[in-house]
């Protein structure tokens, strides 16, 4: 579980705004990693930690890429060689996390029986972070 002591300080810049957000994704690669190695982790703690990093990674990782896409490319943009190559191979992370959102959604719409329009075939529908923690 993620403790923070005392009061979050808010951003006094953009930068700030960027690394605060840098700082929340390192947190929550940190936890899917910790998951990932865990040879005996408990299962309501596995449930909640995965849904946490799911949620992130499916809800404010899409705004921050699209924030830094707006708001941060145009201005640093043109500035010198080595930070255009830069901005491209953010670009290009930024294309990846798109495609692999896709297939994600691919595969889950997929694994809750939706047919190939979408549509919500009969059956409940598992949460994403149990359909993935469920053994195979």
């Amino acid at each position: 579980m993620l403790v923070s002591i005392g009061r979050r300080r808010p951003p006094t810049d953009i930068l700030d705004t960027i690394l605060g957000c840098h700082a929340r994704i390192r947190a929550h690669v940190g936890i899917a990693k910790r998951l990932a190695e865990s040879s005996a982790p408990e299962h309501d703690a596995v449930v909640e930690a995965a849904g946490r990093v799911f949620r992130y990674f499916s809800e404010a990782l899409p705004i921050h890429t699209l924030d830094e896409d707006l708001n941060l490319l145009p201005r640093l943009l043109g500035r010198s060689t080595n930070l255009d190559q830069v901005l491209a191979q953010m670009q290009r992370q930024h294309r990846e996390h798109i495609e692999h959102r896709q297939v994600d959604e691919q595969q889950g719409a997929s694994a809750n029986g939706d047919d190939q329009a979408g549509h919500r075939k009969q059956g409940p529908r598992p949460r994403l972070s149990q359909r993935r923690l469920q053994p195979s």
